[in-house]
C-alpha cells in the first residue's frame, strides 16, 4: 500500500467507502508505503467498523497471474 493508492473499504453496515489513501503511519510514524503483511493505519474519511475489508485498485497488467 502507497500513499496516493485509490483504494476503498466494504461493511456490512458501513457499505462502500473509495477514497485516495492521503496518509500511512507504521508505529505511529508517517511512511510513504506499507508492504503486506506489516500492520498500518491509514486516514480514513469516515467510520469504520471491526471487520470492513480494505481493497487497494490495481490496473489489471500489474497482476500476475497464478498458477
Amino acid at each position: 500500500l502507497h500513499v496516493g493508492d485509490e483504494t476503498f473499504l466494504v461493511g456490512e453496515t458501513t457499505g462502500v467507502i473509495e477514497f485516495p489513501t492521503d496518509e500511512i503511519r507504521v508505529d505511529e510514524k508517517p511512511v510513504q508505503s506499507a508492504p503486506q503483511g506489516v500492520f498500518c493505519s491509514i486516514k480514513v474519511p469516515s467510520l469504520i467498523r471491526r471487520g470492513d475489508k480494505l481493497y487497494k485498485f490495481v490496473d489489471a497488467d500489474q497482476v500476475e497471474t497464478q498458477q
